[in-house]
């Protein structure tokens, strides 16, 4: 049996030096298996956005060859006219089957982003029934809390009066309702429902937020 011996200088002095650049910040998405298949078939159909791009170019060509050409009216002038003519629906077709495939893409990567909640802001999850009452409704206000961890005063009807047209602005600060916790730094807790997505949202003193966030 061999026995396990350290690394003699020389081989130490050819081991590679390892640095590794930490990031800062990851953010994890979740993806279901359908919105994995559009994006696995999403890059493929760029294809036809140069096959569209082909055909439209060869369309032009003949085009500018019917109109500078002096091509006497027989198969050859059928022959430019017909290429011209399937070049361009041909090229159109395509590029609308592709922007429609570029379109599906980008929503579902849009709704991958959204998923992730504003900085400081957190998601939580509702039950079926308030899920289904306020699926449409672009703001609705839970609650209001402002203080710190260990003290602090619910301002809900001190907040709610300040809505206007599905929309809350408000400055944390102790013009609200006092200061719940004298010296130390306090904060403005709301939680909100819009379009069936509960939301937490903290507010530090001094700082004001309109929401819904957008």
């Amino acid at each position: 049996m061999k026995n396990s011996e350290r690394p003699s200088n020389r081989e130490q002095e050819f081991q590679p030096e390892i640095r590794r650049a930490r990031i800062g910040k990851l953010s994890i998405y979740e993806i279901s298996d359908a919105e994995l298949n559009t994006l696995e078939h999403g890059t493929p159909n760029s294809i036809l956005l140069n096959f569209s791009i082909f055909m439209l170019t060869v369309a032009i060509s003949f085009t500018i060859a019917l109109t500078t050409l002096n091509i006497p009216a027989g198969k050859t002038f059928l022959f430019f006219l017909s290429a011209a003519i399937i070049g361009y629906l041909g090229g159109i077709l395509l590029f609308f089957l592709w922007l429609r495939s570029y379109r599906s893409v980008s929503s579902v990567i849009k709704t991958i982003r959204d998923r992730l909640p504003p900085e400081g802001e957190a998601r939580i999850p509702l039950n079926v029934e308030v899920q289904s009452e306020y699926k449409h409704t672009k703001f609705k206000l839970l609650s209001a809390h402002y203080g710190t961890d260990e003290h602090s005063i619910d301002v809900y009807d001190k907040i709610a009066p300040m809505m206007n047209e599905n929309q809350l602005r408000v400055t944390s600060s102790n013009n609200i309702a006092g200061d719940p916790h004298q010296g130390a730094p306090k904060k403005l807790v709301i939680r909100y429902v819009s379009y069936g997505i509960e939301y937490e949202v903290e507010v530090p003193e001094g700082e004001s937020i309109t929401l819904p966030e957008t």
